[in-house]
Order: C-alpha cells, then sequence, then structure tokens
C-alpha cells in the first residue's frame, strides 16, 4: 500500500528488467513509446553464475593457433589441459588430421582470444558435457517462447574451454554464454522490426540485422557504456583507419551501420574496449577505472574486451555456418577492426598469430577478383549514396585497402611476402593526375609488389635469370625515381628542419598537410629500403663489398631517420607512428651512436604511453641485437 491507500499496479515485466517507472496501464507509457510487447505475466527465472577465478596461460611463442590444410579452408587449432592440439572432429576433411597431432610445447593452454579464427562450413565443437552452456541457454528459451528459439538458435562453440572442466575459461565464449547469453547474443522477438533501414530487409534478425538491446524511439542504447565505446570509436580509433580512406567510411559510415549490424557493433565494441584498457595499462594502472570524456565505466573491466571479443566471434560462426549467407563488406570491415584489436593484444614482434589478417586474406581472396590490388583501378568506385547501401561497394573497398596496410605492416615485421592477391600485372609507367588519397594507394600497391619481389621464395622461379631479376628490380626501382621527379605539389612539406645531433635532435621535422601524404612518403621510404637489399646488381663478396656493405646501413639508418621524423611531424595520424614504429624494427640494429639508440627507444616507449600501441618487443629485440 502506497501512503494514499490505493494499490499501486505491478510494474511490467520489461520496465522491472531495465528498473523503468512503469505508470500500470496496459500497455505501459514505456513499452508503447519502444513499441514492445507489455508483458505482466509471471517472473522470468534467472540463473546466477558464482564469480570463476581468473585463470592465466602461458604459451610458447611457437604455438600454433590456426591451421591451413591444403585444401586452403582455415580451421581452429584446439588445445586440451595437457597442451596437446585436439582435432576438429571435420570427418569430411582428411587434411585436418595435421592440426590434431600433439604439440611439443605442451603448456597448460587454452587458445587466446586473437587465435579465435572463422571458415565457411565450419562445424562448431561441442561444449564439454560437464558445462551448464546449454542448460542456461534453454532455460532462457522458455522464458522467450518457442518461437524466439525457432527463429534464432545459436550453436555456442567451446573456442576455449578446457575439456572436462567444470570452469570454463573467463575468456571464452562459453564463459560469456553462460554470463549474459540472454541480454548479448540473442535478439528479442519484440525488437521494433519497422525501425529498420530498408536495406536490411533482406537479412533476418540476427549477426547482420539487430538493434541494441536497449534501442527506443529516443535513442539507438541507453547504455551509458555501448554508448562512449561508440563514440570512442568515432573520436579516438576511426583515424587509425581512414588514413588513406578520402570518404572517411570509419568514421562516417560504419559507426551508422553498426547501431542496425550486431556483428559490426560487437567488433567496434571490442575494438574501444581493448583500446581503453590498454591505454591503461600502458600507463600503469591496469586496475584502474575508464574515465572517458570525464565519465566513469567501471563496468570496463580487463575482460570486457575479450567478452565482447567472444560474442563477436559467436556471430562470425552463425555466419559461417551459413551456406545461404556471403562475406559481405559488414564481414570484412568487422575483420579488419578484430585485427586491429589483435594487434593491441600481441606483441609486435614474434608472437603475433595474425589470426584475423588470415581471416581477412581468406575473405579478400573469396570475391576472386585478382585485380583489385592494381595500381590502375586502385582508385576505387564512387562513394555510396546511403551509409546502409547494400551491397556497400565503396565500404567494401575501403575496408579492403585497410586490409593492404595492416598486411603490409605484418610483411615487413615477419619479411614475408604479401599474402593478398596483388595484381601482377602493375603497369606503373603512366598515371593521371589524381587526389592525394589515391596517389597513397597505388604506393601501398606498389610497396606490396616491391615485398613480394623481396621476400616471395618463388622470385627465382618467376625471374630464373640474373638479368630478369635484374630487369624487374629496375622497373620496381623506377617508381622511386619518377616519385623524386614528379610528386604531385601537394606532397612539398609545409616545414623541414635537419636533424641536429649535436642537440639532441636526432630527426629531421616534416610537416606534411593530411595523413594520406604522411602514409604516402612513409611507405616511399620503407619501399627504399627493401629496393637497396634486393638490388641483385649489388656486390655481395668480395673486394670493396665490406665498404658497399657500410654504405647500405649508412643509407638504412637515414631512411629510418625520415620515416621516424615523418611520424613525429605529424602526431595526429597515429598510423604514421605505427609505421615509424615499423622502420625502426627493421633497421634499428644498425644504429651504433648511443644517443640515436636511446632516442629510438624513446620513440617506442612513448608509442606505447600514449597510443597503446604495444612496442616493448621491438625494444627487447633492439636492446638484445645490440648487445651483441
Amino acid at each position: 500500500m502506497s501512503s494514499s491507500g490505493k494499490h499501486r499496479p505491478a510494474a511490467c515485466r520489461r520496465c522491472k528488467d531495465r528498473h523503468l517507472r512503469c505508470d500500470g496501464g496496459n500497455p505501459c507509457k514505456s513499452c508503447r513509446q519502444a513499441s514492445s510487447k507489455c508483458d505482466r505475466g509471471a517472473k522470468n527465472f534467472k540463473f546466477r553464475h558464482e564469480p570463476i577465478p581468473k585463470r592465466r596461460f602461458h604459451f610458447s611463442s611457437d604455438q600454433k593457433w590456426v591451421g591451413l590444410p591444403r585444401k586452403g579452408r582455415l580451421h581452429y587449432v584446439h588445445m586440451n589441459p595437457d597442451g596437446r592440439q585436439e582435432s576438429d572432429d571435420d570427418d569430411d576433411d582428411d587434411d585436418d588430421t595435421e592440426a590434431s597431432q600433439p604439440d611439443a610445447a605442451g603448456s597448460n593452454a587454452s587458445p587466446s582470444p586473437s587465435s579465435m579464427i572463422w571458415r565457411k562450413g565450419q562445424k562448431p565443437h561441442s561444449l564439454p558435457a560437464s558445462t551448464s552452456v546449454n542448460t542456461s541457454l534453454d532455460h532462457h528459451g522458455e522464458g522467450l517462447g518457442q518461437s524466439h528459439r525457432d527463429s534464432r538458435h545459436y550453436s555456442i562453440s567451446s573456442f576455449s574451454a578446457v575439456a572436462g572442466s567444470n570452469e570454463p575459461s573467463p575468456q571464452s565464449a562459453s564463459y560469456y554464454a553462460q554470463t549474459s547469453a540472454y541480454d548479448r547474443l540473442s535478439q528479442p522477438t519484440d525488437q521494433p522490426l519497422n525501425a529498420f533501414p530498408t536495406q536490411r530487409d533482406h537479412y533476418r534478425l540476427g549477426p547482420l540485422k539487430g538493434v541494441p538491446q536497449t534501442f527506443s524511439e529516443a535513442s539507438y542504447t541507453s547504455d551509458l557504456q555501448e554508448a562512449c565505446l561508440i563514440r570512442y570509436f568515432v573520436e579516438r580509433l576511426a583515424h587509425w583507419f581512414d588514413a588513406t580512406d578520402r570518404d572517411r567510411h570509419f568514421a562516417l559510415t560504419v559507426p551508422g551501420r553498426a547501431m542496425f549490424c550486431p556483428v559490426l557493433r560487437y567488433a567496434l565494441f571490442t575494438a574501444s574496449a581493448g583500446h581503453m584498457r590498454q591505454a591503461l595499462k600502458c600507463r600503469n594502472n591496469a586496475n584502474g577505472t575508464v574515465i572517458y570524456d570525464g565519465i566513469p565505466l567501471p563496468g570496463l573491466s580487463e575482460d570486457s574486451a575479450i567478452r565482447y571479443h567472444n560474442i563477436c566471434i559467436s556471430y562470425l560462426i552463425e555466419i559461417s555456418k551459413d551456406p545461404n549467407e556471403d562475406y559481405n563488406e559488414d564481414v570484412l570491415t568487422a575483420a579488419t577492426i578484430l585485427r586491429f584489436y589483435e594487434q593491441l593484444d600481441a606483441p609486435s614482434i614474434g608472437t603475433d598469430t595474425e589470426a584475423y589478417l588470415k581471416a581477412v586474406q581468406f575473405i579478400v581472396h573469396t570475391q576472386n577478383n585478382d585485380s583489385f590490388y592494381a595500381a590502375q583501378t586502385i582508385h576505387g568506385p564512387t562513394h555510396d549514396n546511403n551509409i546502409h547501401s547494400s551491397p556497400a561497394i565503396s565500404l567494401r573497398h575501403s575496408a579492403c585497402l585497410i586490409a593492404l596496410r595492416q598486411e603490409i605492416w605484418s610483411a615487413f615485421l615477419h619479411q614475408r611476402p604479401v599474402r593478398l592477391p596483388i595484381s601482377p600485372q602493375n603497369d606503373y609507367n603512366a598515371f593521371p593526375t589524381t587526389c592525394d588519397f589515391i596517389w597513397a594507394n597505388r604506393i601501398l600497391v606498389w610497396c606490396a609488389d616491391l615485398l613480394n619481389f623481396t621476400f616471395d621464395s618463388h622470385t627465382s622461379t618467376k625471374y630464373p635469370t640474373h638479368a630478369s631479376r635484374l630487369a624487374k628490380w629496375t622497373s620496381l626501382k623506377a617508381v622511386e625515381t619518377h616519385w623524386n621527379t614528379h610528386k604531385p605539389l601537394s606532397y612539398k612539406p609545409i616545414y623541414y628542419a635537419a636533424p641536429e645531433p649535436d642537440k639532441a635532435s636526432y630527426f629531421p621535422t616534416i610537416w606534411l598537410m593530411n595523413d594520406s601524404q604522411v602514409v604516402a612518403e612513409q611507405h616511399v621510404e620503407l619501399a627504399r629500403i627493401l629496393l637497396a637489399v634486393s638490388n641483385p646488381g649489388m656486390q655481395r663478396l668480395g673486394a670493396g663489398a665490406g665498404a658497399l656493405n657500410r654504405g647500405l646501413e649508412a643509407e638504412l639508418r637515414a631512411i629510418t631517420r625520415r620515416v621516424i621524423g615523418l611520424g613525429l611531424g605529424n602526431r595526429a595520424g597515429p598510423p604514421a607512428l605505427v609505421t615509424s614504429a615499423v622502420g625502426i624494427s627493421i633497421c634499428g640494429e644498425y644504429f651504433d651512436d648511443p644517443g640515436e639508440r636511446e632516442a629510438l627507444v624513446g620513440f617506442l616507449v612513448d608509442l606505447e604511453f600514449e597510443y597503446a600501441w604495444p612496442t616493448s618487443g621491438i625494444v627487447a629485440a633492439l636492446r638484445s641485437a645490440w648487445a651483441a
């Protein structure tokens, strides 16, 4: 009874769940505004799980997470508690047996979040019988009704649950399925269907169609943490992706699409949460509370990014299991965003599994377009008329360009060829005048071509004679020569100052006008490194070879200084600083001046502290090389 003596009507189920004031109407005002069903039936059972202690796992540097059989299909490499690899139970694929052999490492391990990959047609792995995931989901299903279970069915795969254990890892998808399968993985049947853009009408409710759980007429979400994650991506992270995109798809298109596309939305959540928490770690405050724009986010814990990531993985697996579903631009875009998270989550040298890079490569290869990464056509299509266009051709092009830049970084770090389909028919002799962004992307294609020439094990087969190799190298070298003499006027620096080592200023100051110019100039410098080390005409042995090698090392040091100067002079674009770190990782060992060495280390330490990009692996490798 209230103080007035009148009985207060019970709140409906939706208002109770969201802690909203319910006026007792049928339907109530809140449900009417949200176009939701107003249910006053019996209260749902809610299953609560006891806190599970966090488990720590350690992996050897050569641990294999993703297998690539001869049939060209990607598959998981699962680990049991003894550190042995387990089969993926794909009986119709004989090639997969290779991945099931015991691993010599023998450590107690379960795959890290960045080791999870998916492929089309993959069979789901069943959960250990001792886990209660299916029971939990079934009870949620009873609360939602039979029609909901029929229209939206999830098979939750046990990516990293330890076989035979009663305690799934907090880093596993199965753990998160137990704790929030209803709230996160399932889309309620009362979603306002008229809220979706018409371009998504051909999708069912699922990974590619769905609004946030707290969607209403007033806003996309009333979950403050999720709203902050979206805004953080737009303001802080989109810049990482849009450096060579004239239409800024990741700032202007991707967030809007994500509001209606769960797989894309959770990729954004993963990247933002991962970067926020990584930033605290880099400032020696790993257990602190994230504060964004003055708003404390106490719920954004260390495991939050992992949990968002596992939800995104579940969506990706559902897509891969559907024979009628395509790897569309939303999936490709999500994979490039998850690759960014993967790079944050792994050291910069030696242990990067490149799982999502392999996923992007796989998706790009399914397009069956060997001429996409061609210098003549890299300008791409016109901008999509609507951010919700389906298919979104220009968004797909943008995602592919980002994939190329991510792949080039990894190819340099691991000294291997590019694994994307770079056109073998690139003609660099004549290019029409164009904008800075297209120039930058042409240079990326040329740089990828040089990586293939330098590191491809089949180069000697493609160019069997010294004369043919020299001719190919000369044609690639001609691009640099032409750039030096005919680069667009817009690429002229606003300001330049030479290094002053006597004042502890070891790198030049180079200011350019926009990010695309910086990306272009830095990759020209990286390409110069490849040209210098792959020159078939360079004398390697005999009289005078020593002087030539010393001259080569001096040239590599000068190139690295310019790459760093371009990054430092344009700090507003974080990719420029990361590219500088790539240059240091390749050529840093050739620096012998103590002051310069400390300046290199200082640059890397600042990059990790200010931008949460992991560089400790590069620093350790450099100190080891310098001590040798």
